[in-house]
C-alpha cells in the first residue's frame, strides 16, 4: 500500500459506527487506510509525530500481515490456499489459521448452526438478488445451502491440517476483525507504556490504556446516518464491538435487510438493527456477530452473566434494551 495511505486522514474519512471521545483530554495524531476492505485508523495520543507514526505504521503492519492470512479475496492468502487445497485432501496450515478455523467451528456448535463459517455461497446469493431487485426463490436457497456445511469441515489437530468432506469453503470474515484487534492490541502492549491509544477497525474499537478521563462512545442511530441511539462512557477505555446494518445491507425490493446471514435459516437476521458490546478489556467473549445470531434474548443474558460487559440491543423499529454484566462500570446514556 503506497505510504501516503497512512498518512492522518480527515476525521470524517475516518468516521467509524461508533464515535469514541475523550473530555478535555488532547487531539490526538490519526493516522487511516484501507485494510481488510475497511477504514482502519489508529488515534496515538501524547506522543510526537514521529513516535507517532511508528506506532501506527506497527499497527497497520501487522493488520496488513493478519489480512493477508485471512483474506477471502485474495487467492493466494493462506486462507484461500487452504481452501483450494483441502478439497483435494488434508492440507497443513499454520497454527494461528487452525486456531481461527477452530474458533469457527465452535461458534457453529454454539449458536446451534446459525454462525457458519462456510456461510459464502449464501452471502454471494443475497448479493446477486439485491442486484436483481428480487427475493430468492426457495430453490435457490436450497442450492446455496447444499453447497454449506460447518460438519463438512474436518481438523487434524495433532498435524495441523484441515480437509473438506464436500464441495465448501471457509470464510472468516465475521470473526477476523475481533482477532485483528486483539493482535493489535499486543503491539501495543510492546511498545507502549501509559499512552492512550483508540484502534478503530471498521467501526469495532480498541481504546487502549486510557485511565483518564473517561471515555464516551457514541453509538449510532441505525435509521439517522448523523443521529445517535445513546452514548457509553468507559471509565478506562476498553473494547466496542457492532453489529447491525447501518451502510452494510442489502436492499431488495424497497426492502432493507441486515447483511448478518442466519446460516440455519438460510436468511438475513430478523428484529435486530444493531448489538453493540462493550467490555473493560480484551478478555475472552464471542464475537458481537455470533451473540446478534443467537437473538436479544439470548445476547442480552450473556451480557448480564459476564463481569464488567454491556450490551445495547436495537430492534428494527430503533428501540432499544440495554443490559449489564456484574461488577460493571460501563455506563448508558441515552440520546435525548
Amino acid at each position: 500500500m503506497p505510504s501516503k495511505d497512512h498518512r492522518r486522514l480527515p476525521a470524517l474519512l475516518l468516521t467509524p459506527l461508533l464515535a469514541l471521545a475523550c473530555s478535555r483530554a488532547p487531539e490526538p495524531r490519526t493516522y487511516g487506510r484501507l485494510l481488510m476492505g475497511t477504514k482502519a485508523s489508529v488515534a496515538v495520543y501524547g506522543l510526537d509525530e514521529a513516535r507517532s507514526q511508528v506506532v501506527a505504521d506497527a499497527v497497520f503492519a501487522e493488520w496488513a500481515r493478519v489480512e493477508k492470512v485471512f483474506s477471502w479475496y485474495d487467492p493466494q492468502s493462506e486462507l484461500s490456499l487452504m481452501n483450494r487445497a483441502a478439497l483435494r485432501g488434508w492440507a497443513p496450515v499454520s497454527q494461528e489459521l487452525f486456531d481461527r478455523v477452530a474458533e469457527s467451528l465452535e461458534l457453529h456448535r454454539l449458536t446451534g448452526g446459525r454462525f457458519d463459517p462456510t456461510f459464502s455461497p449464501l452471502w454471494e446469493l443475497w448479493r446477486r438478488s439485491a442486484r436483481e431487485g428480487r427475493l430468492p426463490s426457495a430453490a435457490t436457497l436450497k442450492a446455496a445451502k447444499s453447497r454449506m456445511g460447518a460438519e463438512r469441515v474436518r481438523l487434524d489437530a495433532k498435524n495441523r491440517r484441515v480437509r473438506f468432506l464436500g464441495p465448501v469453503s471457509v470464510n472468516l470474515g465475521g470473526t477476523v476483525k475481533d482477532y485483528a484487534l486483539r493482535r493489535g492490541l499486543m503491539i501495543l502492549e510492546k511498545r507502549l507504556k501509559k499512552t492512550p491509544v483508540l484502534l478503530d477497525l471498521g467501526g469495532d474499537l480498541l481504546a487502549w490504556d486510557f485511565k483518564r478521563p473517561p471515555w464516551t462512545a457514541g453509538v449510532r442511530h441505525p435509521f439517522r446516518p448523523d443521529g445517535l441511539l445513546g452514548a457509553l462512557r468507559l471509565p478506562e477505555g476498553g473494547l466496542v464491538l457492532t453489529s447491525g446494518s447501518y451502510e452494510r445491507f442489502v436492499e431488495v425490493g424497497g426492502r432493507r435487510f441486515c447483511h448478518i446471514l442466519d446460516a440455519k435459516s438460510g436468511r438475513p437476521l430478523e428484529g435486530m438493527s444493531s448489538f453493540t458490546l462493550a467490555l473493560p478489556e480484551m478478555t475472552a467473549h464471542p464475537p458481537s456477530v455470533a451473540l446478534a445470531l443467537l437473538g436479544r434474548e439470548a445476547a442480552l443474558a450473556w451480557v448480564r452473566s459476564t463481569p464488567g460487559a454491556f450490551g445495547v440491543w436495537a430492534d428494527e423499529a430503533g428501540g432499544v434494551e440495554t443490559a449489564a454484566g456484574p461488577l460493571a462500570s460501563i455506563r448508558w446514556a441515552a440520546a435525548p
